[in-house]
């Protein structure tokens, strides 16, 4: 059971509403700077009504966004940018009765995200762009309440460039995480040996990994740690899917059962080299009732 990852364009659209009507916002800011720029938000809601804050920056940028309530947030980057972002709510502690929040940050240059959101039902998506020759891709994202009393929580992460760093955290159950990195054509000095670095670490049940490499001298590093059994089939207690295309990736995929209770994980590498140059690695370790299938291809 493959899941499809839907639910930020639909927010986006939502947000769009709320910017140009007005209509359940509790605070609502519109910030478009260029130069160089320091971009700073604060908002809080105690209500059912909407935070939203839309930052759209050109330049040396710095964005910090901090949302307590119901949440929207879009960063708009081009140029050397930063973006951090911090949202409590989604059932989280300080708004139990919030139905969600969103992180979307796009970046184009030298760029840096970093999103942390509590709670429940929390969605992030960075998308970053960088030009050859510029400098790595990084990318942060952590979502839960960080004692594995979370759940659908959803992130996106979308790379392309020479460097490519991603980095994704989830406590609780019922989670995703989607890792999309492109570093084709990548040539000059990389990041600890490798062209793209992608982590994705989840605690819990019935969560998601989706890792899709495209390029040379890549990682992927995926651990899921279940915490109660699973039925025999579908669904999984957790799921990993690692898709590498090029030559001489390494895929590490640790799916663990934390009490012994049977978790039933089900992954899917598939590494394949078009190219001709060195193969791919693939170490799987797995602790429950598990199943996995490794397709290398080598032309």
């Amino acid at each position: 059971m493959k899941k499809v990852i839907l639910g930020v364009a639909t927010l986006l659209f939502i947000g769009g509403a709320y910017a140009q009507s007005g209509v359940n916002v509790a605070n609502l800011s519109d910030v478009n700077q260029s130069g160089a720029n320091t971009g700073t938000v604060d908002q809080v809601s105690f209500s059912l009504l909407v935070n939203y804050s839309d930052l759209n920056q050109s330049g040396a940028n710095a964005a910090d966004i901090d949302q307590i309530g119901a949440n929207d947030s879009y960063v708009n980057q081009t140029g050397a940018n930063q973006a951090k972002v911090f949202q409590d709510g989604g059932d989280g502690a300080h708004t139990p009765t919030a139905s969600y929040q969103v992180s979307h940050i796009d970046q184009i240059g030298t760029n840096l995200a970093d999103v942390e959101q509590w709670g429940d039902g929390n969605e992030s998506d960075v998308n970053q762009t960088n030009a050859p020759g510029e400098l790595t891709n990084y990318a942060y994202v952590r979502q839960g309440t960080f004692n594995n009393d979370s759940s659908d929580n959803m992130a996106t992460v979308d790379q392309l460039s020479n460097f490519n760093y991603s980095q994704v955290y989830q406590d609780g159950n019922d989670n995703e995480a989607s890792s999309d990195q492109d570093s084709t054509g990548s040539t000059s000095s990389s990041i600890y040996g490798y062209y793209q670095v992608s982590s994705i670490q989840q605690t819990g049940d019935l969560n998601l990994a989706d890792v899709d490499q495209t390029g040379s001298d890549n990682v992927s590093f995926s651990t899921q740690s279940a915490d109660t059994p699973g039925t025999l089939g579908d669904p999984y207690t957790n799921e990993a899917y690692i898709t590498q295309d090029g030559e001489h990736n390494t895929s590490d995929l640790v799916q663990s059962d934390l009490f012994g209770t049977d978790a039933n994980n089900m992954a899917t590498v598939l590494q394949t080299n078009t190219v001709g140059g060195p193969g791919n690695i693939s170490n799987k370790t797995q602790m429950g009732a598990n199943t996995v299938t490794v397709t290398q291809t080598n032309f």
